[in-house]
């Protein structure tokens, strides 16, 4: 007697992959951050700051300003150190 022809044998069909609900669960995680980036990219180039062309004003402090604050002028130092002056770190050990 085989088990094809048994009173008792269940058939068991079989479903395909797309009628299963977690599969789709599944699948619609990376397909919603793609479409999410697309869409991103998408308002970055609308919204896009256009590239200007020509001069740009660096500085916006008064010429007064600019003369009081050391830190903002483009100056070079008058005085440097030269290779042979021997220099002192912050714990006064001498540099080699």
């Amino acid at each position: 007697m085989s088990i094809q022809n048994a009173p008792n044998a269940v058939e068991v069909k079989t479903k395909a992959w797309w009628s299963f609900p977690y599969v789709w669960m599944v699948l619609m995680g990376p397909v919603l951050v793609v479409i999410a980036a697309l869409w991103t990219a998408f308002i970055a180039h609308q919204g896009a700051d256009q590239v200007l062309l020509g001069e740009i004003k660096t500085s916006t402090l008064s010429p007064e300003q600019v003369q009081k604050n050391h830190a903002t002028t483009r100056t070079p130092s008058t005085h440097s150190l030269s290779m042979d002056q021997p220099t002192l770190n912050h714990l006064g050990d001498k540099h080699e």
